[in-house]
C-alpha cells in the first residue's frame, strides 16, 4: 500500500462512465484537480480511473467513504503518479499581486545614443 497521497486509484468503476460523472461524484470531499480513465485490461470487470485531488485531507475523506455509482461498490486506494507525469503537467493558478509586478522598462527613444560604461 501506498502512503497518503492527495492521489486515488478508482476501480469497479461502471463500464459507461464518463470522466465528468467520476469528478461530479468526488467533488463532494473537496477540489478535484483532475479525473482520468485508465485503459482496460480483457479480465477486469470494471472501469478503473485516477482522481487527483488538490490536497491530502479532501483524498482521505473520499478514500475513508463508502462510495457507489450505479449500485456499483467503488474500490479506492492511495497511488503515487510517476514523477514525469507530476512534474511536467503542474499548472499552479494564483491571484497576480500589483506590488510584485515591476513597471515595463522605459522605451528606446530612436536618435539617442545608448551609453556605455
Amino acid at each position: 500500500m501506498v502512503r497518503e497521497t492527495r492521489y486515488l486509484w478508482i476501480g469497479n468503476l461502471p463500464h459507461t462512465i464518463r470522466e465528468d460523472r467520476i469528478l461530479e461524484h468526488f467533488k463532494r470531499y473537496g477540489k478535484v484537480q483532475s479525473v482520468k480513465i485508465l485503459p482496460q485490461k480483457e479480465e477486469e470487470s470494471g472501469f478503473c480511473a485516477t482522481v487527483a485531488f488538490i490536497d491530502i485531507k479532501s483524498a482521505s475523506k473520499a478514500h475513508n467513504a463508502d462510495n457507489k455509482i450505479d449500485d456499483r461498490t467503488l474500490k479506492t486506494d492511495y497511488y503515487q503518479p510517476p514523477a514525469s507525469s507530476t512534474s511536467s503537467s503542474a499548472i499552479y493558478i494564483h491571484e497576480r499581486d500589483d506590488a510584485l509586478v515591476r513597471p515595463a522598462p522605459a522605451p528606446y527613444t530612436a536618435g539617442r545614443t545608448p551609453r556605455y560604461g
